[in-house]
Formats: C-alpha cells, structure tokens, sequence
C-alpha cells in the first residue's frame, strides 16, 4: 500500500514536471502530519532537499514544540533544516492585515529569500486535495470569478504542490504505516476560522450527500485549472474587441448589445464585482445616463455613448483654492495650472490670456457648483449655465466631476476644462493687466494637491 501510495507521488511530480533533475528542493514543514509526510516521501524518493520550519510564536510553548520536531527529524535524517520566528501578531499590527495573511506573507517571504541564498529551485508544500476543495468552496462562497474557482495550482513559478491529487485520508494512513512524527495544530480542529468552518462542517455535510462530493469538488477546481489557458486567451480577445486605452484611462465603446457576462469579464479586472458590473448592464439597457460606480483601485462612468474607466483619484473634491498674488502654482487632478502676469497676448492650446482691468487680486480657483454661469468669449451680454457648457462641449463624466472655475469679485472669468475665458475679460489693446494661465499634464499616479506660490 505504502509503495503504491509513493508511486502515485512520484508519478504526479514526473508527469506534471514538478522536479526537473538536479533540482534542489525546500519543503515548507510546519511539523503537521501532511508536510512531515512531504518531507518523508521527498526523502525517500531521494530528491534533493531542505526543510524550512517558521515560529510564528502564537501558540505559545506548543510552537516551540513544534520547532523541536521538525529539527529533531532533519538531525536523524541528514536533511538540511532552517528555522525562523516571527512576532506575528506585532507584524500584522505593522501589516494592519489579519493574522492568518501575515503569517502566509511572513513564510512565503522567507522561503523565497532562502530559495535564493541556497540557490534552491522549487519550494515545496503541503497542499491536498481536502485543502482543494476548501479552496474552491471558499472561493465561490466570496462570490470569485472562474479564476478563484480553480483552487490552488500544482505549480505556480518556484511553488510545487506533490499531494495536490491526494486525499488527507491517504497522507495519515501513510503517516500511521511509517510511524512519521507529527503534532497536531488544535486551532486547526476549531472552527473560528471561515476556512476552518469548511473543513469541519460543510465538506463532512456535503459527504453524507455524496461521499466523494470533497474529491468531486476538488477534481473540478483541478479541471478548470486545465481549461482556464483557453478561457483566458478568449477573454484577452474579449477585452481588445471593446476597451481601448486613453491618455489618463480606458474607454470601452458598446455598438452592440454587450451580454452582462462579457461587462464581468472585461470589468473583473478592474476590481468591479458582480453586483456594480449587474447595475451597469441595468444602467445601460434603461438608458441611465450619468451613472458613477467605483471600485477600489478604479472609477467607472457611463456616459451615454461609452463607458469610461480611470484610476481612483487621491485629490479631495470640491476644490476651493485662494490665489493673493501672482505668480501662483497649483498642482491637482493629474495638471499643473500656473498663473503669472504676461505682456505677451499669443494663446493656444495650454496656454490663454485674460485681461484683468476689471477685476482685482484675490482670485478663487474652485470646483465648480449647481447653478453656475458665465458668458463665454463671443457671447456678448448672454450668459450660459456652466453644466451646459460642459455639455454642449462633449465634456466627459469624469471631466465634469472635476472641472473648475476662475472666479473673482464673485463673477466667473475662466473655465476649465478647454479654458474658456469670459468675454469680460476678452484681452484689448491695454497689455499692462494681462495674466497668463497655462496648463500641463503631469505624470504624478494618483495625483495630489500642491500649491506653491
């Protein structure tokens, strides 16, 4: 039995390439039953291999216990071992994450560190099929997408995972047979966790209804993992039919009809879940112009004749800024505004000239409000609504959010964006009162405000 099981083992790291030859491996042991038995097998099967065990201090003496183990069996075995402990609930409180996260960043961390210092090519872990079906239930339960639903990967880049394909039943009996030292986690046995609740509620459930409903659930994350290539080159074709990138996002353009499914597929990556991407297609079919939706990295407007997507901005709106003397700097939403005195009257397209002989130091630069007007150059004697003039000027969603106005002695005196002047400040043959307004693109990321004078 024992020799067939190690058979299985060594057929799944041969098939699947796990090992290549001279391969050196590190094999992450906690000293649970399912990796000192990886430990076991690897050695046995005479692969090149280290152990590397990690404290996380936060099982008091029984951690402690835990290290003695896995560094007695190296001694006895000749297999290199390293050790590290970490305060791991200070880190998390430094992370600001949750314990269980911190631990998985403090291990995998460290074991690339070791992998690179020792030259070690894979690190191997203990992952099972029981710990796939978990997986895959967890995932679908936080409402993942297909790439959550395949579960763990056999492999992924250093990353191997031998006892993927088997049974938690199968390791312990292997253990039980060649009398394997290991201690049992009792926080493993509780169900605080919601991965734990899984493992001891819902699995054993599901096999009173079907007793291989775990292993079924398991083979089916395994299988998609073997389709998943193809999904992924047809969604890449997907996202290039319709997103198209812009100077400071994306546009995605609809001439057809796009089914909900095709908006989760492009929109996933963005960080837009089921229920944005579901309200949208609602937007869309009922005409729901104007409608904002964000997600944590990117926000989302639907405009009417496309779909816009930027990245979150930082910059805290309304704007409210108080210009006393010029020259005057301000750095906001992704542009550099300068406004200085000039003699020189030539604008164009980042640069105007107002004339100030009517107005008077200070100016306001504010975002702008319900009810604003102005009277655009040309307009002599009618005023305009600033929202109109956003609109009648194919000023995106986005844009309209942030754009701004020049204001002083109450009256509106420039627009941005396109930087329309009032005609009340049209320049004349006087060159004494002339400011110059400027604006730039910059490449700040998330953009900030800054304001030098």
């Amino acid at each position: 039995m024992a020799f067939h099981f190690e058979n299985i083992i060594n057929s799944i790291i041969r098939q699947k390439g796990l090992i290549q030859p001279g391969n050196s491996v590190l094999i992450a042991v906690s000293g649970g039953a399912d990796s000192m038995c990886l430990a076991f097998l690897l050695h046995k099967l005479q692969f090149q291999v280290a152990v590397a065990h990690v404290n996380f201090r936060l099982r008091g003496p029984e951690s402690d216990l835990d290290e003695a183990l896995v560094k007695e069996w190296c001694l006895n075995t000749g297999v290199p071992f390293h050790v590290a402990s970490f305060d791991t609930q200070a880190e998390a409180q430094k992370l600001k994450k949750g314990i269980q996260e911190t631990a998985r960043i403090l291990r995998y961390d460290w074991f690339e560190q070791l992998s690179i210092e020792f030259k070690y090519n894979k690190i191997a872990v203990a992952h099972h099929l029981d710990d796939q079906a978990e997986t895959v239930l967890f995932n679908l339960i936080r409402g993942s997408g297909l790439n959550g639903a395949k579960g763990i990967s056999i492999q992924l880049g250093k990353i191997i995972r031998p006892l993927i394909t088997v049974p938690k039943i199968k390791i312990l009996n292997y253990v039980t047979e060649h009398k394997i030292p290991y201690r049992q986690d009792q926080s493993n046995l509780k169900s605080d966790y919601s991965r734990n609740k899984i493992r001891h509620e819902v699995l054993p459930l599901l096999n009173t209804i079907n007793p291989k409903a775990a292993a079924n659930v398991a083979q089916f994350g395994l299988r998609l993992q073997s389709v998943l290539p193809a999904y992924l080159a047809w969604k890449k074709t997907q996202t290039e039919k319709y997103l198209t990138r812009n100077h400071d996002g994306y546009i995605i353009r609809f001439p057809e009809v796009i089914e909900a499914g095709i908006w989760y597929v492009i929109l996933e990556e963005f960080g837009f879940n089921e229920d944005q991407v579901s309200h949208l297609h609602q937007s869309i079919q009922s005409k729901a112009v104007g409608k904002l939706f964000i997600s944590g990295a990117y926000q989302l407007f639907y405009t009417g004749n496309f779909v816009e997507i930027r990245p979150t901005t930082t910059v805290n709106l309304p704007i409210h800024i108080r210009i006393e003397q010029l020259p005057f700097r301000a750095k906001l939403i992704e542009k550099e505004f300068t406004f200085k005195w000039s003699t020189d009257e030539q604008s164009g397209p980042t640069t105007w000239q107002l004339d100030l002989r009517q107005y008077s130091l200070p100016l306001t630069l504010r975002t702008w409000l319900p009810g604003d007007r102005f009277t655009p150059v040309g307009m002599q004697g009618s005023s305009k609504k600033i929202q109109d003039y956003l609109t009648d000027s194919k000023v995106s969603g986005f844009q309209k959010k942030q754009a701004l106005v020049l204001v002083s002695k109450e009256e509106i005196i420039w627009v941005w964006p396109h930087g329309r002047i009032s005609e009340t400040v049209k320049p004349g043959i006087d060159k004494s009162t002339l400011m110059s307004i400027s604006v730039l693109e910059t490449k700040t990321g998330h953009p900030t405000l800054s304001v030098e004078n």
